[in-house]
C-alpha cells in the first residue's frame, strides 16, 4: 500500500507501477475503507478523486480545457469524477 502525499497519509491505494492502471475495484474499496461517499453512478467528489490519483484537488481543477483533463460533472456546487475515468487517467499518467 502507498499513502497519498496530499492527504496526510489517510488515503491508501494498492501499490502500482508507474503508468499502471489502478482498478475501479481498488478505488471503490479504498473509498469504502475510508468512509468516502460514492454516488450511485460511481462518482466521487474532486477532493476524493485527487486522493485516489495522488494529485491535489487544485491540479484537477486546473486541467480543464487541457489534454490532461479528466471528465467531470457539476453537482451540488462541486465537481464529481467517475471512478472509471480516474482509472483510465492512472493508466496514461
Amino acid at each position: 500500500m502507498r499513502c497519498c502525499p496530499h492527504c496526510g497519509g489517510s488515503g491508501t491505494l494498492p501499490d502500482a507501477d508507474e503508468g499502471a492502471r489502478v482498478s475501479v475495484e481498488a478505488m471503490r474499496a479504498t473509498c469504502i475503507e475510508n468512509g468516502w461517499t460514492i454516488t450511485p453512478d460511481d462518482r466521487v467528489r474532486r477532493d476524493i478523486a485527487a486522493k485516489l490519483i495522488d494529485r491535489a484537488p487544485k491540479t484537477l481543477a486546473n486541467t480543464v480545457g487541457t489534454d490532461r483533463h479528466i471528465p467531470s460533472v457539476k453537482r451540488a456546487g462541486g465537481a464529481y469524477y467517475r471512478l472509471s475515468d480516474l482509472s483510465d487517467y492512472t493508466a496514461r499518467s
